[in-house]
């Protein structure tokens, strides 16, 4: 999976997921995904359960 994002104003691409503590938008162009890759971001958009320390 590729990820971009701005932060501070500058562009940053990278290779991998997002895993923070943070609220982030999402922006999706759906007009160009099959019904089944639109179908799996119910697994990718899933909340991580929280660590019980």
């Amino acid at each position: 999976m590729k990820q971009t994002w701005v932060e501070e104003s500058e562009l940053h691409k990278a290779e991998g997921r997002l895993f923070i503590d943070e609220w982030m938008t999402l922006v999706f162009d759906l007009t160009t995904m099959t019904p089944g890759d639109i179908a799996s971001f119910n697994d990718l958009l899933q909340v991580a359960p929280k660590a019980i320390n």
